[in-house]
């Protein structure tokens, strides 16, 4: 009697715990209809959002460059991309000549004129040494342009060169005699500003003082052997036949680029000249 009643209990029991359960999945599940609404939704697709659109290819069209036209300097003053312009060397005087694009003139191996050299220009003021001594003591300077030596001290304005001497001292330094023995000496240094840019240069005696502008000298064949001629970059040389105009310089190598003019070709010449190369000495070996 026992056994039975037990049993019905633990029935009982595991049919109210399986009716909770029933009844919580369905609390849980979702609405009649819903997830076959959403697939419904979810695979409504229409054939045309596949249809495959034509890729619209711009035609190309050939295009060429135009030929380079006048430069401002000439007929032959054009320039070509991919195109080296020619060089030659002259062995003999050992200089460059540079052809333009499309330059029809041939270079010869004398061009009519030489380059002597490539300086830079002298500052315009220099300091050459000093007078007097302690409070009292004064340098000694050159005007480059006239010669003129002037005798003056710190707070001295020069409006004729356009500078003002800012500073002027004495210091000892070691210098370097001749047969290379050094010596203490007293030597003198100024310091001068330009009233027009503000640059301020520094002058030491016995040494010269230069600017960055180059200039070359140049003699030509016109038969005058002792005449030489100083250009600036962008000044003109005129001989007889010809006319020079200075391009470029560098100074190290010294090299000068010239653009030459002739009345019988439309194109200037391109020069490219170097200082003319020492002969070598004499061979004094015996003949076999």
């Amino acid at each position: 009697m026992r056994t039975l009643t037990h049993d019905r209990l633990w029935l009982g029991a595991a049919l109210t715990t399986a009716a909770g359960s029933a009844l919580w999945f369905a609390c849980l599940a979702p609405a009649p209809g819903t997830l076959h609404e959403f697939h419904r939704e979810s695979t409504n697709l229409h054939s045309s959002d596949y249809v495959a659109q034509a890729i619209k290819i711009p035609e190309r069209k050939s295009t060429h460059w135009e030929p380079p036209t006048m430069q401002r300097r000439g007929e032959g003053w054009i320039y070509e991309v991919f195109s080296p312009p020619e060089i030659r060397l002259d062995p003999q005087t050992g200089q460059f000549t540079v052809l333009p694009p499309g330059g029809t003139e041939t270079p010869v191996a004398t061009p009519g004129l030489e380059l002597v050299a490539v300086k830079r220009e002298r500052f315009r003021l220099q300091l050459l040494g000093y007078v007097g001594g302690g409070d009292k003591c004064l340098g000694t300077f050159e005007n480059v342009a006239t010669s003129e030596v002037i005798l003056a001290g710190p707070g001295r304005a020069l409006p004729s060169l356009g500078l003002a001497i800012l500073d002027f001292n004495l210091r000892r330094a070691p210098v370097t005699m001749p047969g290379g023995m050094t010596s203490s000496q007293w030597v003198a240094t100024a310091v001068v500003r330009d009233e027009t840019t503000g640059r301020v240069t520094t002058l030491t005696a016995g040494e010269p003082s230069y600017t960055e502008t180059l200039f070359a000298v140049f003699a030509t064949d016109d038969g005058d052997d002792d005449a030489l001629h100083e250009l600036r970059k962008g000044e003109e040389l005129r001989s007889l036949e010809h006319t020079y105009r200075l391009e470029r310089l560098e100074l190290d190598p010294p090299t000068a680029v010239v653009a030459r003019f002739s009345t019988a070709s439309t194109s200037p010449l391109l020069l490219t000249l170097a200082p003319r190369m020492p002969r070598g000495p004499p061979d004094t070996k015996p003949a076999n």
